[in-house]
């Protein structure tokens, strides 16, 4: 399968060759893997380690690589605060991407009535993004600082410049490496459940680790000439 632009941008050969490396990346010494390459071995971590709510591969946390651009991301709200749950959706490179991802959203769930609401062509990471407040009740949110310029090189983050979440927008061409998480649910209504400490109904997301911008995108797209061009409107 080639990977082809959701929304109609051209990319040069070594651009579509990071594209592939990424999304069919196995690498088991990091545990990253793209979604064409997810193992049957998966299951959740120990409670011991406190991974029971994370998707592990040999008992540690797997993070899968999802490659796509930018339909939409929430960062911060309209007075520029944070957000407490920030969200990114982007439409993958390649379709076989998104029939795994939403085959996972799915098939990871235990035990819910209600069937998972998706987008028929985005995949949405999320993460939560609340600390308790220090002498006080209640939670603040804190602003997602995983955010890095992967236009020339991806690598350990220590050796990548970070940029500002507000800097990534529609269209850009976005890594985004997560985990897969659960979190308990009412039975009957699939709505987060606090203060239950037992498994017995959960739903998954992808949960946001870092987004890595691979190249901005296009301001504007130029649209391939089609057959029926000249048909006269009638």
């Amino acid at each position: 399968e080639w990977p082809i632009s959701p929304f109609g941008q051209r990319y040069e050969e070594d651009v579509l060759q990071r594209i592939r490396t990424f999304a069919h990346m196995c690498d088991s010494n990091t545990n990253r893997f793209g979604l064409s390459r997810v193992s049957k071995q998966l299951k959740w971590g120990s409670a011991d380690a406190g991974l029971d709510e994370v998707l592990c591969n040999d008992g540690r946390p797997a993070i899968f690589m999802l490659v796509g651009e930018v339909e939409h991301a929430a960062f911060y709200d309209e007075y520029d605060k944070p957000e407490k749950f920030v969200r990114i959706s982007i439409k993958p490179m390649y379709h076989s991407d998104l029939t795994v991802a939403h085959n996972m959203l799915r098939n990871c769930c235990h035990n819910v009535k209600t069937s998972e609401h998706l987008f028929y062509d985005l995949i949405e990471a999320a993460r939560k993004q609340t600390r308790k407040m220090r002498n006080m009740r209640g939670t603040e949110a804190y602003e997602f600082k995983h955010a890095y310029d992967a236009s020339n090189s991806y690598g350990p983050k220590s050796t990548m410049a970070t940029i500002s979440p507000s800097d990534i927008g529609y269209r850009d061409l976005v890594l985004i490496e997560c985990k897969m998480v659960r979190f308990r649910v009412d039975h009957e209504s699939g709505k987060a459940t606090y203060y239950v400490k037992d498994w017995a109904s959960w739903r998954c997301r992808f949960d946001i680790v870092s987004v890595c911008r691979l190249r901005v995108g296009e301001d504007e797209v130029d649209s391939a000439d089609s057959d029926d061009e000249n048909v006269p409107v009638v």
